[in-house]
């Protein structure tokens, strides 16, 4: 007797398909190691940034990710960095750490160094030009099914990096998309 089994894939796609509200799950939790992070940071490069000053301005592109160095709260990684009018190549480590916005409570990535040698000025920390990493505490995905659409949201509880790799709890609910506004009068 050929028996097919319905796996954790099949049950979520049963859940979103019938309409109802549903949560999936409260408190889950996701933990990435240093060689998951190393193929992650990977897909991200290369990354582009403009530095602009009163003399020049300059495109830096971010590429070759590796040595991932993960700490309480903050991580290092080196990178080629290549510019463009100058022709810098210069190997740099970037230094990220997690911290929280006193303002508005937020976590974000913020770099905390990201020194290059820019041969016709010198050396240039480049943290100064970096905008913060927000991690968002409401992720919210549409997904659309041919008879209905429903909304993922995704409630980040906590994030932290750790020595051994980044960890993330969080709530998981699906929710039927709110109605879009009337057709006007006459429309059929």
């Amino acid at each position: 007797m050929n028996r097919k089994r319905l796996g954790w894939a099949g049950c979520l796609g049963l859940l979103l398909a019938s309409g109802s509200n549903c949560v999936i799950g409260a408190g889950l939790e996701i933990s990435l190691d240093r060689a998951e992070l190393n193929t992650l940071l990977r897909t991200a490069a290369p990354y582009q940034i403009t530095v602009k000053t009163m003399l020049f301005t300059e495109v830096l592109t971010f590429s070759n990710l590796r040595d991932l160095v993960l700490e309480e709260g903050k991580l290092r990684i080196r990178a080629t960095c290549t510019g463009r009018p100058a022709p810098i190549r210069a190997e740099i480590q970037a230094e990220i750490s997690l911290v929280r916005d006193p303002e508005s409570g937020k976590l974000e990535g913020v770099f905390s160094s990201l020194p290059v040698r820019i041969p016709p000025i010198g050396t240039i920390d480049l943290k100064d030009y970096m905008p913060r990493l927000e991690i968002p505490a409401l992720i919210l995905q549409a997904i659309d099914f041919p008879d209905r659409s429903r909304r993922m949201e995704i409630q980040v509880r906590d994030f932290r990096i750790r020595p051994a790799g980044i960890q993330a709890s969080f709530d998981l609910r699906f929710l039927p998309d709110p109605p879009g506004p009337a057709p006007p009068p006459g429309t059929p």
